[in-house]
């Protein structure tokens, strides 16, 4: 099975001629005592932020290995996170999807793709809309 930094990898120099990405690297240091949280977006921030080279818009892809699904609480609570950042990224006109192969993204920086078509950004019922 193809492992998600490998799927990362393949994105950045895939795409290096539509899109400036880079790796969101998230998570918490000590420094001096005190406890710091880096990463843009907190627990949902995506793993491949960047500006797209024709428009200069705001670009946030969710990286997932091929059929990837939530399988446990833990996943399903961090899941819901990174669809609420990929939907205020959208609401601020940027480009925010879910991506688990090269094409896709490539698709989506080059407009052949609609991101409002996205399969996985569907909320479930049971969770509130986006504030």
């Amino acid at each position: 099975m193809t492992d998600e930094r490998d799927i990362v990898r393949e994105i950045r120099l895939g795409c290096c001629r539509l899109a400036d990405l880079m790796v969101n690297s998230q998570g918490t240091a000590r420094y001096r005592g005190y406890q710091v949280r880096y990463g843009l977006g907190g627990d949902g921030g995506a793993d491949l932020i960047g500006i797209q080279r024709s428009s200069g818009r705001f670009v946030a892809f969710e990286v997932k290995r091929p059929g990837w699904r939530p399988r446990n609480k833990r996943d399903k609570s961090r899941w819901h996170k990174q669809i609420r950042f990929l939907m205020r990224v959208r609401l601020s006109g940027g480009i925010g999807a879910v991506v688990d192969c090269v094409d896709d993204a490539r698709g989506l920086l080059s407009g052949e793709l609609d991101a409002g078509a996205d399969r996985w950004l569907e909320l479930p019922a049971d969770r509130e809309p986006l504030p």
